[in-house]
């Protein structure tokens, strides 16, 4: 199954969240029934649409310190410089985040948008050079890159830079 066949979403609703992940019809189906138990024996109205999240529309999700944390609240914290750095901390965030272990254009474009930045001209190409002047990614094959060590100590260690 391609990862485009999967689908994630959240639900909340005050204190109760239900969580679903997988094929698109195990989650339709799962969050149906989920609906249905819940609403009965907790009380609980529907949620909205507004309270309805998915993951890969949000970039929202919890991290490991049990914290919420938003894809463009990290790239704030982070501060990024140039497009080489901002790929970067995106691969980071996707890793650790989504669970994305290599990121093609169209995830690297999705990203960006999440993230409300303006995308680079040719993404394919930034992401090329990303790996030939930083050692930062790693091609895996078919326009896909990963994460290298080197790239996520910059994140972790070099970000934000220091005044």
């Amino acid at each position: 199954m391609a990862d485009t066949d999967r689908v994630r979403i959240r639900i909340r609703r005050g204190d109760w969240e239900y969580e679903a992940e997988g094929p698109k019809d195990f989650v339709e189906a799962s969050v149906a029934a989920a609906k249905e138990e819940f609403q009965g024996s907790l009380r609980i109205p529907p949620p909205t649409t507004t309270e309805v999240t998915h993951q890969r529309e949000t970039g929202q999700r919890s991290g490991t310190s049990g914290t919420r944390i938003r894809l463009k609240e990290f790239i704030d914290e982070k501060s990024p410089k140039g497009h080489i750095e901002v790929i970067t901390a995106l691969a980071y965030w996707a890793r650790e985040n989504e669970g994305l272990q290599d990121l093609g254009k169209e995830e690297l474009e999705r990203l960006y948008k999440i993230a409300e930045l303006r995308r680079p001209t040719d993404s394919r190409n930034a992401m090329a050079q990303v790996k030939s002047q930083k050692g930062w990614l790693d091609s895996v094959g078919g326009g896909r890159y990963k994460l290298t060590a080197a790239g996520e100590d910059f994140v972790n260690l070099d970000l934000p830079r220091k005044r």
